[in-house]
């Protein structure tokens, strides 16, 4: 048995021509014989290959074993914002800037005075984004 299953991130602990080692996938298949089919994040199905390729994403072996069976996961999610992951060196100056930026370009499409839906639509994404900006500015203060 291959210790993974249907699901599972992974990634990949060799290159590729279409991989290089490190890019990350998901499991869609776990063959008898323990080989993978794997959907990497570049869009790229893997053909059946062998699990020696492919390891957890952020998996580690849990204390006096090693089996695949007693793994820890470790879980962390990021938010980004315009690809910047919020973090420390996100400053509450980066997004002030971004929240402006986004009030200036809602004005600008608010000024447009025949609205198609798609137009209302994208106000409404932005006045939302905003307000998750606002949200994490404000969860940092009470940090």
């Amino acid at each position: 048995m291959s210790g993974f299953k249907k699901g599972d991130r992974v990634y990949r602990t060799s290159s590729v021509k279409w991989a290089a080692q490190g890019a990350q996938g998901t499991v869609l298949a776990v063959n008898p014989s323990g080989s993978l089919k794997v959907e990497m994040d570049n869009g790229h199905i893997t053909p059946n290959g062998s699990s020696r390729k492919f390891a957890l994403v952020n998996a580690t072996p849990t204390e006096g074993g090693s089996n695949m069976s007693g793994l820890k996961i470790n879980i962390v999610e990021q938010v980004l914002v315009n690809g910047r992951v919020v973090d420390d060196n996100y400053s509450d100056d980066m997004i002030f800037a971004d929240i402006a930026s986004g009030e200036k370009e809602i004005k600008r499409l608010e000024a447009i005075e025949t609205k198609p839906a798609a137009l209302e639509a994208r106000i409404e994404e932005l006045k939302t984004a905003l307000g998750r900006l606002k949200d994490i500015c404000d969860g940092r203060s009470s940090s």
